[in-house]
C-alpha cells in the first residue's frame, strides 16, 4: 500500500475530489463511493469493492443484519473511473449531503478503503 493514509482537499466547483498523484494507482480499478456505518462516505478502489465489499453484502437473504448492511452501503452507491488527466471523481451531491460535507473534506485511510469527512466532524 502507498504510504499516504490522510489527506486533506476541497471539491471544485463540479464537486470533483483530486485524488493525490502518489494514490491514483490505488484507484486504476475505478472509484466506489458509498455511505459509511456513520455520517461519512466511504471511498473504495473498485477491486476492493469487488473482491471485499460485495462478498461479504452476499449473505443469507434472512439474516436482516446483513440485509441492513446492504441497503446502507448500496443506497446511493456511485461506481466511476478516475480522470486520467487530473486525477479526479465527482461525488454525487446527495452523498455530500449525506456526510454535510460542502466543500473541504478530510480522507483518512481505513485499511483498504478510505473514510471520506468533514473535517471537523467526530470520528
Amino acid at each position: 500500500m502507498a504510504g499516504i493514509d490522510y489527506f486533506e482537499r476541497k471539491l471544485d466547483d463540479k464537486r470533483r475530489l483530486t485524488i493525490p498523484t502518489e494514490l491514483r494507482n490505488e484507484f486504476a480499478s475505478g472509484v466506489v463511493l458509498s455511505r459509511g456505518f456513520g455520517q461519512y462516505l466511504h471511498l473504495y478502489p473498485k477491486q476492493v469493492w469487488d473482491k471485499e465489499v460485495e462478498p461479504s453484502l452476499g449473505g443469507s437473504i434472512f439474516d436482516e443484519r446483513i440485509a441492513d448492511l446492504t441497503v446502507r452501503f448500496r443506497r446511493g452507491k456511485t461506481e466511476a473511473e478516475l480522470d486520467q488527466k487530473q486525477g479526479r471523481v465527482t461525488i454525487e451531491q446527495h452523498l455530500l449531503d449525506y456526510a454535510g460535507i460542502d466543500r473541504e473534506l478530510v480522507a483518512i485511510r481505513v485499511g483498504a478503503y478510505w473514510r471520506l469527512m468533514t473535517p471537523d466532524a467526530d470520528i
